[in-house]
């Protein structure tokens, strides 16, 4: 009984010579890397020892290998050394305690269990180890004859358009046939290269939008032959772009048919971006004074009120040229100004391009906290209000706004000991409004508590009887703050 149980675990771990059995060690990756060529028995050792076997090698070929394998199966790897650079002479086969016997099919055959030794039926076919030169991916070439042709044995040889097929002959045949039928030799395409000078647009942007639209691929993806600033060539098929950063200039090695579809979308895309001028101005105003406008603008009947954007807060559209009023929302502040019921914090007119996402105004301060620890890093806080709008036309001539605001007050001591505490508030609306419109958009941002004492002199200073002869009254004051920002598209006037 014990020596049918060994014979079970003899084959079991040899399973059949040539082939590794399933183990996860023999699918770890390995490295191989010998540019300038080691012996094949000097590979076929250190892959062997890298994964925990002992080699046992015998009639090794005298043959250099010259690889760069990194991070690959080791069965893998081990399969490209024997088929490669064996020369068909070398077979292999795992023996008890991790010894693995490399050596020609004739003296590993003698370690093969003789019950694992199966007498050839005569309808079993020997098999052919054969060489075929491809025109197409070799990786891919090889998925698809294994998925067609089940039982024959792909290898691809490393840094070379070869595919190593183990087969019978009618496999063989198969194979012939489907490889004159899918891996036929690409036409020869003339190519013709041309310069673009662009005038607008970017040149390592534009080849990552035409390299796009000619493998027909979405932005989203990104393409094979996006540009690099440092102007390689990009290839895209039979299309290839090179961008040169430093004079902007788009050079294009393409055959005639996507040389006519390049030169087209580059007169279509290298236009002048429409420029948009926007008038920010920020105004602190004095709550009860907002309320009061607030109520003599919606009473305006036919005025310069267009609509309402944000709930909860003051946010209104004013067209000038259809104020029947006469009403001008920026006078009105400079009025408020002169009777010291408003100050302006900041007034920015400033002309950006089309979706430009940077423009930003600031008003306020920064905090920075210097480290009560040394290694520890210094802090900075943004106190007070942050504005920024993105615009972009649309295609009826029309703006949409997006606009982020955020503000900060002023700090102070944190929940914890030697922490600081700023509160930041934060909101993010997007809206349409006409070229020439202003939109304003207000909310509470600061309250300060008073309080004053009224008394009658002398009387109001005796103890005890201060308290029938002064007075203490509290007031709260609410700042509001506006922010005014006026679209206009500027218009090309060449």
């Amino acid at each position: 009984m014990q020596r049918i149980l060994s014979l079970i675990v003899l084959l079991l771990s040899l399973a059949f010579a040539g082939s590794l059995p399933r183990d996860a060690r023999f699918d770890q990756a390995v490295d191989l890397i010998a540019p300038n060529g080691i012996p094949l028995e000097d590979a076929l050792r250190s892959a062997a020892t890298s994964v925990g076997l002992t080699p046992l090698l015998r009639d090794i070929p005298a043959t250099l290998v010259r690889v760069s394998l990194e991070k690959k199966p080791f069965r893998q790897v081990w399969d490209l050394l024997i088929n490669t650079y064996g020369d068909g002479k070398l077979d292999y086969i795992l023996l008890e305690n991790n010894v693995m016997l490399v050596a020609s099919p004739e003296v590993v055959s003698r370690y093969v269990p003789k019950t694992a030794q199966q007498p050839a039926t005569p309808t079993e076919e020997p098999t052919v180890r054969r060489s075929y030169a491809i025109n197409g991916n070799p990786t891919a070439l090889k998925s698809f004859l294994e998925a067609e042709i089940p039982g024959i044995r792909v290898t691809v040889a490393p840094g070379q358009p070869t595919l190593l097929i183990t087969a019978t002959e009618k496999q063989h045949s198969e194979i012939a046939a489907l490889l004159a039928q899918i891996d036929r030799p690409q036409a020869q395409v003339d190519r013709v290269t041309r310069n673009f000078k662009l005038a607008h647009a970017r040149a390592e942007a534009m080849a990552e939008v035409l390299s796009s639209a000619l493998e027909g691929k979405s932005n989203g993806q990104q393409a094979q032959g996006q540009a690099q600033p440092q102007a390689q060539p990009q290839a895209q098929g039979t299309a290839f772009f090179t961008a040169d950063v430093r004079t902007n200039t788009l050079i294009v090695t393409a055959s005639p048919e996507q040389m006519a579809r390049v030169e087209a979308l580059i007169r279509e895309l290298d236009v002048p971006v429409k420029q948009v001028q926007l008038k920010v101005r920020i105004q602190s105003v004095d709550s009860s004074v907002v309320s009061s406008f607030g109520i003599k603008w919606e009473s305006l009947s036919g005025g310069n009120l267009v609509g309402s954007i944000i709930d909860g807060a003051l946010s209104l559209i004013f067209d000038a040229s259809k104020s029947l009023a006469a009403l001008n929302i920026r006078a009105v502040l400079d009025i408020l100004e002169q009777q010291s019921l408003a100050r302006r914090l900041s007034d920015v007119t400033q002309i950006v391009e089309d979706n430009y996402p940077n423009f930003e105004v600031k008003s306020g301060s920064r905090l920075i906290v210097t480290p009560q620890v040394q290694g520890e890093p210094t802090r900075e806080f943004d106190v007070g209000l942050l504005v920024r709008v993105v615009p972009q036309i649309t295609a009826d001539g029309q703006i949409t706004l997006e606009v982020f605001t955020q503000t900060g007050e002023q700090p102070k001591q944190g929940p914890i000991a030697n922490s600081i505490e700023v509160v930041q508030r934060s909101d993010r609306t997007k809206l349409r409004i006409r070229d020439g419109q202003t939109v304003v958009i207000g909310g509470v941002v600061s309250q300060e508590t008073k309080t004053e004492e009224n008394k009658v002199p002398i009387l109001g200073d005796i103890p005890i009887l201060d308290l029938l002869f002064k007075q203490r009254e509290t007031s709260v004051k609410n700042e509001e703050l506006l922010i005014i920002i006026t679209a206009n598209i500027v218009s090309d006037t060449r």
